[in-house]
């Protein structure tokens, strides 16, 4: 392991973690420091004495894991990551065991017709993790430790292999709403060749596939984002932007993007029959997409009193537990009475 902390304090607490845990500390270069350590050692040293360093000093000190005998050149010394990044890596080892065994898979949730819930539109394809025993891990744990262990570009794309692989296996015919994150995508054209070729592969159609953007309030370069959804849509792709209403930026990139569809949050649609601000607001939501030529999709629909309001206000589809919960198969939509 070779270490640049940042300034002097900080190289002092780590060499003595380190001459703590028993490992002699060589300095190759100048502010420098260098251990020699096993695999079990690393973990049992990450989560023990480099714990010793404060938060801001994990972030300000650089870090770099090779093979024994190892000299790093210049290639590798750019590859140096926060030491907080390497210890969260480490944390996340069932993380990266999981996406090296390939264990994702996909429950599936209905998106009807709102004018005729019986029909379905679509189905999102939502990411599960399996666990070695099996169990279901959870979408938001599987993303948090991917973004405090800079894995999110493995993860992000071995879910859109997934949705697709599952969506053909299952032999959909409707539409297919794929999340992915932008801020994953660092090149179009070389981050998603494999997404695309994995279509071509799987049966299904381009024009089935809607690519769903993703925590879009994270999303700073706006013109990246323009490029990815202008890839998608040169490959016969549609568009959604995700949870709009839940934050400002989603709402402020709509004239920018210009999706095909976008999806109201859920947080909007919650009691928007009786809560006269929120009506006024999807009122006004729904009748701005309409102006635009844009479908809307309105997430988290639970009661009739919900559906019968923005089916009465134009929302093209729904989405919510009242039509299906996610499962492991695409299924039916429920048909509530009225």
């Amino acid at each position: 392991m070779f270490f640049s902390p940042p300034e002097a304090a900080t190289e002092a607490v780590l060499r003595k973690a380190l001459e703590s845990a028993g490992l002699a500390v060589s300095e190759p270069q100048p502010d420098i420091l260098r251990v020699e350590t096993t695999r079990d050692a690393l973990a049992a040293l990450c989560n023990g004495g480099l714990r010793a360093l404060n938060a801001l000093q994990m972030d300000d000190t650089r870090c770099l894991v090779v093979g024994v005998g190892v000299e790093p050149g210049l290639r590798e010394l750019m590859r140096m990551e926060s030491l907080s990044t390497v210890l969260a890596r480490i944390d996340s080892s069932d993380l990266t065991a999981l996406l090296a065994a390939e264990r994702l898979t996909n429950y599936f949730q209905p998106i009807v017709h709102c004018d005729d819930p019986g029909r379905v539109y679509g189905y999102e394809c939502l990411v599960r993790g399996i666990a070695e025993d099996g169990s279901i891990v959870f979408p938001d744990m599987l993303f948090s430790q991917a973004r405090k262990s800079g894995l999110m570009f493995q993860l992000d794309r071995a879910a859109r292999l997934a949705a697709i692989a599952n969506a053909s296996r299952f032999s959909i015919t409707d539409k297919v709403f794929i999340n992915f994150n932008p801020t994953a995508i660092y090149d179009p054209e070389f981050c998603l060749r494999t997404t695309v070729a994995a279509m071509k592969e799987s049966g299904l159609k381009s024009d089935q596939i809607v690519f769903e953007v993703v925590e879009s309030d994270e999303m700073h370069d706006v013109e990246h984002l323009i490029r990815i959804m202008t890839y998608y849509r040169e490959r016969g792709f549609s568009a959604a932007l995700d949870d709009l209403g839940a934050g400002y930026s989603s709402l402020n990139l709509l004239h920018r993007l210009k999706p095909d569809i976008i999806k109201l949050d859920m947080a909007l649609i919650r009691d928007v029959d009786s809560d006269p601000f929120k009506g006024s607001l999807v009122a006004n939501l729904l009748d701005l997409a309409k102006s635009l030529g844009v479908r809307t999709v309105v997430e988290g629909v639970e009661t009739t009193g919900e559906w019968h309001w923005l089916r009465e206000h134009g929302a093209d589809y729904a989405q919510g537990y009242l039509f299906g919960r996610p499962a492991a198969e695409p299924t039916a939509p429920t048909v509530p009475a009225g």
